[in-house]
């Protein structure tokens, strides 16, 4: 029950990112390696993505100001080596600190 109950809370904040679609291109246009990747690979990373961005915090070190273009693409790089897995790999991970 909790599973379907967790899989609903996902789509729903995936289904209401504030993120738009040329704000995706634009990362993923950013990031070469995406190039290999077919249709349905960066559907699931974007939502990763969506979902690393919604459940951790970004601070930067040494007076590193992060944008939201800078998370995005922090975002989509880490949650391309869980592609094939679920988020729940980066459950241990409450911040990312960007130097």
């Amino acid at each position: 029950m909790f599973t379907r109950i967790n899989h609903w809370l996902e789509r729903r904040i995936i289904k209401r990112s504030a993120i738009n679609n040329q704000q995706w291109l634009a990362a993923f246009n950013s990031l070469p390696l995406l190039t290999g990747l077919d249709d349905q690979e960066k559907k699931t990373l974007k939502e990763l993505a969506i979902l690393f961005l919604h459940k951790k915090s970004f601070e930067g070190a040494q007076g590193v100001v992060v944008t939201q273009p800078m998370a995005m693409i922090i975002a989509l790089q880490a949650c391309l080596l869980i592609l094939k897995f679920d988020i729940k790999v980066f459950s241990g991970w409450y911040s990312v600190i960007v130097y």
